[in-house]
């Protein structure tokens, strides 16, 4: 719930899910090849938003399970794109070292 003041305005973010949607969790660590951590973009073919990730290299996001190919890239390096399939109620965890290109 949230309450805002007459007058004012507000932004909110929204979530939507269906009650007993069957949930994964993707998690894991982008770093080049020295172990230094990047800010790369993460993309789930098929799916509009890429997955943030932040200042340590490190995404995570909670997906329906199901099947997925994960495309992993930043400047300067080779992308690495994998497949992977995400059961309900489990992890899919990745350390993703690009190379230079």
């Amino acid at each position: 719930m949230a309450q805002v003041a007459p007058g004012s305005e507000t932004a909110l973010r929204l979530v939507a899910a269906r009650v007993g949607a069957r949930l994964g969790f993707l998690r894991g660590l982008v770093q080049s090849r020295d172990g230094q951590p990047l800010r790369a973009s993460v993309q789930l073919e098929g799916r509009a938003a890429p997955v943030p990730v932040d200042a340590a290299g490190r995404f995570s996001a909670t997906l329906p399970a199901g099947r997925y190919v994960l495309r992993v890239s930043a400047p300067g390096h080779l992308t690495q794109v994998k497949r992977f399939e995400l059961p309900a109620g489990e992890q899919a965890l990745f350390h993703v070292e690009l190379l230079p290109e």
